[in-house]
């Protein structure tokens, strides 16, 4: 199963798009990742994870922003992950 145009919209409209970390509990833009009360997000809803924290880094407020193609090639790095659970839909 692959991801169509219209769950890519989907997701986005419901994720957002977003250059800079984030708090996902607050929608917040974090400077620090201690900030974060919930989950630090980069992208169209990507959770960032301890391992990933130095690749983000320059994206924390007050850094630079993600470009729009990065946050799409990031979202499709993360899509496939999921096929196995969307395979699970009826």
């Amino acid at each position: 199963m692959k991801l169509s145009r219209e769950g890519f919209d989907f997701l986005v409209g419901h994720e957002g798009i977003r250059y800079q970390v984030y708090d996902d509990h607050y929608g917040t833009i974090i400077s620090s990742y201690s900030d974060a009360e919930g989950r630090p997000t980069i992208g169209i809803g990507h959770l960032i994870n301890p391992d990933e924290y130095e690749r983000f880094r320059p994206y924390l407020g007050g850094g630079k922003s993600m470009t729009h193609s990065q946050v799409y090639e990031l979202f499709l790095d993360d899509v496939p992950r999921y096929y196995k659970f969307m395979n699970k839909i009826t």
